[in-house]
């Protein structure tokens, strides 16, 4: 996503020595909002993209044929985070301060959590589901029930007043979690009780502007010095430090999984100068100038980006799930029975949806004058887990409309 509110995409090949096949090529551009695109996720099968920008519209598109297919209205601020939970459901904070949960499967707006004073900046799915985690610049951190759709722990980070929460993110076992603040960097073990304390507490200069675990052990870190920082996340040490072929800032970071287990991950950083630069940092035999596989560039007029995210190769049956996932100590889940999905109370407007082919141009679109209400939190938790949701005989608005037209 680029701060003109461009949504770009590329599809590279790779070989199994962890190098590019080819070059990449750009597969679609899309004009997705009006203002800076702030946020991309895309879920699990690698089946649904979705943007968040400034206009407070989440859209939505198909990454296989590549389509526009609908845009969610809730929220009354810039969308600021989106975060899949596989492909079941969708999260997505904004600026007034609420989470949305989302059913991917009717696009419905399912429930809303409050209580942040401030606007939410970032949030994170723990790997089962059952939790979820959210700064916000109220310099809160909190950990939600999403089983019983409430707050389970709030705790305030010691950090410097000038700085506000911008970044969290779970390990892939959920053992750890970091937590960034400007130049400050904190990861903490999950299975801490009582007041959260950090395991790791690295300071840099530079303000950091985004991170991702490659893997258990490591963080690849991006900010305004152009440097990507491999990271030790049980030492704080730093593993690598390597400098982009040109001194932009790196505004996204997000990991290619390796595609078999004799494969290394690769690491991709978006910045402020229209290009993706891609890494295999890991490779501990390559000099830090040869981990650099590959520069992707938007083309055309230089487009500053905003953020990324990266749709692998999906084998045979999916994604397969961590092996083992370990426990929150901060909040007690087990023995609760999972809740159904319950239809919130709050009044939604619809959104008009559309389908468009890829182009290579960004067209600007204008706004509709939509009035959007005032959301409320609903009564119940959803269950991401439960393979079936209830039918509710209660009618309810849609948030989306999306398009059969193929």
């Amino acid at each position: 996503g680029s701060y003109e509110g461009g949504l770009y995409g590329w599809s590279v090949d790779i070989r199994k020595d962890d190098t590019l096949l080819g070059a990449a090529e750009l597969s679609w551009a899309f004009g997705a909002h009006m203002g800076a695109v702030k946020t991309v996720a895309v879920d699990a099968a690698g089946e649904w993209l979705a943007t968040g920008g400034v206009d407070e519209y989440i859209k939505l598109y198909t990454v296989s044929n590549r389509r526009e297919k609908g845009e969610l209205s809730q929220h009354t601020g810039s969308v600021t985070a989106l975060s899949f939970y596989k492909s079941s459901h969708l999260l997505s904070a904004s600026q007034d301060g609420t989470i949305c949960i989302w059913n991917t499967s009717s696009w419905h707006c399912e429930h809303v959590l409050g209580g942040h004073k401030d606007a939410v900046t970032c949030l994170s799915i723990h790997p089962s589901g059952r939790m979820a985690l959210s700064g916000s610049k109220d310099r809160t951190l909190r950990l939600w029930n999403l089983v019983e759709g409430r707050c389970a722990f709030i705790t305030k980070p010691s950090l410097p007043k000038s700085v506000d929460i911008e970044c969290v993110e779970w390990s892939p076992s959920g053992s750890r979690y970091v937590v960034v603040a400007g130049g400050h960097v904190l990861v903490y073990d999950a299975s801490q009780t009582g007041k959260p304390t950090p395991v790791v507490n690295h300071v840099q200069r530079c303000r950091v502007n985004a991170c991702c675990f490659v893997g258990d052990e490591r963080l690849a870190l991006g900010g305004d010095d152009g440097v990507l920082q491999l990271l030790d996340a049980a030492t704080g040490k730093v593993l690598r430090s390597v400098e982009g072929p040109c001194k932009a800032r790196l505004k996204g970071v997000s990991v290619m999984p390796a595609q078999a287990p004799s494969l290394r991950p690769l690491v991709l950083a978006a910045t402020s100068n229209g290009s993706v630069h891609v890494w295999d940092v890991t490779n501990e035999e390559k000099s830090d100038a040869e981990c650099l596989v590959a520069s992707i560039t938007v083309p055309g007029a230089t487009s500053r980006l905003t953020c990324l995210a990266v749709a692998a190769p999906v084998t045979t049956g999916g994604p397969a799930a961590p092996a083992e996932v370990a426990p929150v100590a901060s909040v007690e889940l087990d023995g609760q029975p999972p809740l159904q999905a319950t239809n919130s109370s709050s009044k939604r407007t619809k959104s008009a949806a559309s389908s468009s082919e890829a182009s290579s141009e960004v067209p600007r679109k204008k706004k509709s004058a939509t009035k959007k209400s005032e959301p409320k939190s609903a009564e119940r938790g959803v269950d991401l887990n439960a393979e079936e949701q209830n039918k509710s005989g209660k009618k309810r608005r849609k948030s989306v409309t999306v398009s059969s037209k193929e």
